[in-house]
């Protein structure tokens, strides 16, 4: 390569040279211009490079391993721990939706076994209480004069049909039991077939068909629950809950005074009595 040669002029035109004629050459490597030595400059400090030994990198490659095992087991780990969770919650919902169905169905059943019962004790109390009613009569008056030892009368009242075969029929039977004082039965219009009233001097007992047949209206009403229509649902609790049935009326042959459903004791008013 042709060396590059920078352009000098013959003379010097620095002030105290007197114009010294300058060589044309250029200096060579290591002086100055003016034929003087050239200040050394200082080595470019270099980096030793790096020298790795196969134990390095086997040691290297080792440290790879065991960090991209413990990476990949602790990625699966929280993967498995994911689908666990989401499996669980799938199992819980599911669970729950069953057993919200099954208490949807319990309830379903319930109410229909509710409106069931009742339609049968509204279809069948009447027809039964005609065809048991009179044998009803019969032991409650049994019932009644066998423990009044020191009772002289008794008045029973039944409805004006059956007046006559009751009076037939208890006729002997007081006598068996050993009641020595007078019995009179009564036909009261007040009383349906199936109703008795018996009344004594310092108590009484009645049986009203009507009342027995709300109670045990009632009864199912508080076991079974209401019938459609008349449940409501409490969504805080999820279970639902039954209207209370309405409570027994009085007697409507007795105005003013209550008696239960069933054979009941009672005081009659004084002067009732004969």
């Amino acid at each position: 390569m042709t060396r590059e040669v920078r352009f000098l002029f013959d003379r010097r035109f620095d002030p105290g040279t007197g114009q010294a004629r300058v060589s044309s050459e250029a200096p060579a490597a290591g002086e100055t211009p003016d034929g003087g030595a050239a200040p050394e400059s200082d080595p470019v400090a270099t980096e030793p490079e790096p020298h790795f030994t196969q134990d390095d990198m086997d040691r290297a490659c080792a440290e790879a391993r065991a960090a991209g095992r413990s990476e990949g087991a602790a990625t699966a780990v929280d993967a498995t721990t994911r689908r666990t969770a989401e499996t669980l919650n799938a199992i819980a919902e599911g669970v729950q939706n069953l057993v919200s169905g099954e208490h949807g169905a319990h309830r379903e059943r319930t109410r229909e076994a509710s409106v069931l019962a009742r339609a049968m004790v509204a279809k069948l109390f009447p027809e039964l209480n005609r065809r048991h009613g009179f044998d009803e009569i019969v032991g409650m008056v049994e019932a009644v004069s066998s423990g009044l030892t020191d009772t002289r009368a008794l008045t029973i009242r039944v409805s004006e049909g059956m007046a006559e075969p009751v009076r037939r029929h208890l006729a002997a039977k007081v006598r068996v039991r050993d009641f020595e004082g007078e019995s009179r039965v009564v036909g009261d219009p007040g009383l349906a077939d199936g109703d008795c009233r018996i009344d004594w001097r310092g108590g009484g007992a009645v049986r009203d068909s009507e009342q027995l047949r709300r109670s045990i209206d009632a009864l199912c009403h508080e076991v079974l629950g209401s019938p459609a229509g008349a449940m409501t649902a409490d969504r805080d609790d999820a279970h639902v809950t039954a209207e209370p049935a309405p409570p027994p009326v009085p007697s409507q042959s007795e105005p003013g005074r209550h008696h239960t459903a069933v054979t009941s004791v009672h005081k009659p008013p004084a002067g009732e009595l004969p």
